[in-house]
């Protein structure tokens, strides 16, 4: 069976989404095996995952600074400057309903995110994940330019990594989904437990980003890639506003 690379995005940490209450058990796993993974943040959750589980946050410290393994930005607010009343607020380099951001403002909020990881874990923070998945063009160059090694995509379809600049940009499949026809996947922290025999099967497979290679991939296809994204987003959103609807009035 091909390797897979396995990207687990850390957010929220409570004990009712952990079996038995136990949120060290998975990063204990992880280190016992010596498993390669991404661990990746969001800095303003910093007091979640670091100030509320201090013991939590020293084992992905300690996972995090192995040679095999590599520590993940996921923005900086995750959450984008505009106002939204009645659609999903967590995104951040680009909204569907917003104008862009400019290289400059992305390029603000990348860089201090990434000196706040790298102060915090005392680690170079080499790949970035754009919150939602949620990116344009210039989010691909200013992280080039910020020199990070691997920058994560949402994968709708069957979709191999590819360079852009000297940055390896990698698809990644949502571990629920339960496929694994991508060079990697994606999973958030206290969602593992509940989908133990993905995380199993993606466990035996587990491979560095490092090992990763990239791939001619044709442009139709990231385009495709690209737009159901975006549609999956608006979709998903559009559901959401007869409850918001119903809360407000």
């Amino acid at each position: 069976m091909a390797g897979i690379a396995l990207d687990i995005h850390v957010e929220n940490l409570k004990e009712k989404d952990f079996e038995e209450g136990n949120k060290k058990k998975i990063i204990e796993e992880i280190l016992e095996k010596n498993i390669p993974i991404a661990l990746s943040f969001s800095p303003w959750q910093e007091p979640i995952w670091k100030d509320q589980n201090p013991e939590l946050f020293e084992l992905f410290k300690v996972a995090v600074n192995r040679e095999n393994s590599v520590l993940g930005q996921q923005g900086l607010s995750h959450k984008c400057r505009y106002k939204h009343r009645f659609v999903d607020p967590w995104h951040e380099n680009y909204c569907l309903y917003g104008k862009e951001l400019s290289y400059a403002e992305q390029n603000d909020l990348m860089s201090r995110g990434k000196s706040r990881l790298e102060s915090i874990f005392e680690k170079k923070v080499e790949l970035y994940a754009s919150p939602n998945h949620q990116f344009d063009d210039t989010s691909l160059e200013v992280a080039a330019n910020q020199k990070y090694s691997y920058f994560v995509d949402k994968a709708m379809i069957a979709i191999r990594p590819y360079k852009f600049g000297n940055m390896l940009v990698v698809p990644e499949r949502d571990l629920e989904d339960g496929k694994f026809d991508c060079a990697g996947v994606y999973i958030h922290y206290d969602e593992i437990d509940k989908v133990r025999n993905n995380y199993n099967n993606v466990l035996e497979r587990a491979m560095s980003l490092g090992n990763l290679q990239p791939e001619n991939v044709d442009e139709y296809k990231i385009k495709l890639n690209k737009i159901m994204k975006h549609v999956y987003k608006f979709l998903r959103d559009l559901k959401k506003i007869p409850k918001k609807l119903t809360r407000t009035g």
